[in-house]
């Protein structure tokens, strides 16, 4: 996590839950759209004049950066016909709103594009450190597809002269 403070005696802090590099999100690249995962997305953080967005609820928003967590414990929740693998903090859409993996149980109702809903199959601890990532302030909605499964995104409040390493935006 890289946030940095510049002139304030109070760093900002905020704890990211996120999702494996393997990560698929849908994206609009230039008016192009692509599922990526979030390894692939990563070659285009930094490049002038490209114009990025990716696919929430409400159509495609843009977002302020993607941010790398570093190494961290991860889940695989499972679905019947997706899975994601995410820190037990990262939100995911249930049918009572936006929910934790490590609240979430066997059974519960998860939701998918085009609002279409899938139980929880399992949800399993993987085996060593992944590391992990999250989109920033993703407008409209502060939410994405991520594998097909609406996640809640990092929420970056500004507070005086804080600001997130400019590494992490594009």
């Amino acid at each position: 996590e890289t946030i940095q403070s510049i002139g304030s005696e109070e760093a900002f802090r905020q704890e990211f839950d996120c999702v494996s590099q393997n990560t698929v999100i849908d994206l609009d690249i230039n008016n192009k759209q692509v599922s990526l995962t979030i390894a692939e997305f990563e070659q285009y953080l930094n490049k002038k004049d490209i114009n990025i967005k990716v696919r929430t609820p409400a159509g495609y928003s843009s977002f302020s950066g993607l941010l790398c967590k570093g190494e961290r414990d991860t889940f695989k929740l499972q679905l019947e016909t997706t899975s994601i693998e995410c820190t037990d903090g990262h939100k995911v859409a249930t049918v009572n709103g936006f929910e934790e993996v490590k609240n979430i149980k066997v059974g519960d109702f998860i939701i998918l594009k085009e609002d279409k809903l899938e139980t929880v199959k399992s949800i399993k601890p993987i085996i060593g450190k992944q590391k992990v990532y999250d989109l920033l302030n993703v407008e409209t909605t502060n939410s994405y597809y991520t594998n097909g499964i609406l996640s809640h995104n990092c929420e970056f409040i500004e507070s005086g002269d804080t600001f997130i390493d400019e590494e992490y935006f594009f």
